[in-house]
């Protein structure tokens, strides 16, 4: 008799356990990666700005989640951020007028085939073909 309570008592405390894992997981897992969109903003390094505010501005204006805020690169005039995919008009809006150190966000979504198609001609402006061997 006392082998089968053993016995039983292990068969309850391993579902206890695996139950507990399970919720365990199932509490602490993160939510999925929303999918990314670039955006140009018209402040940079001539302005002052540095990753932080730029990150504090995003949270506290726009509802962003932090952990989202992977990508920013600061140039001298402007500054490319990684947003999650949709952002509602109204908080798109709000954004375009924001100030940073007294310069407006004036975002917008950053069109990234222009620039390389202008340095792809730029590149082949002043190359000329080889005449072809005989």
């Amino acid at each position: 008799m006392t082998e089968q309570l053993e016995a039983s008592e292990r068969t309850v405390a391993c579902a206890l356990l695996q139950l507990c894992l399970h919720q365990l997981s199932q509490s602490t897992a993160l939510p999925q990666t929303p999918k990314l969109r670039r955006y140009r903003l018209e402040v940079g390094q001539v302005h002052g700005v540095t990753r932080g505010q730029i990150e504090q501005m995003l949270v506290e204006e726009a509802g962003v989640d932090r952990r989202w805020l992977s990508f920013i690169d600061i140039r001298d005039s402007w500054t490319l951020v990684d947003l999650p995919e949709g952002m509602p008009g109204d908080i798109f809006a709000h954004l375009q007028t924001v100030e940073l150190n007294g310069q407006a966000l004036a975002i917008h979504r950053h069109q990234k085939t222009q620039s390389r198609q202008r340095r792809s001609r730029a590149r082949t402006a002043g190359v000329r073909k080889r005449p072809a061997k005989s």
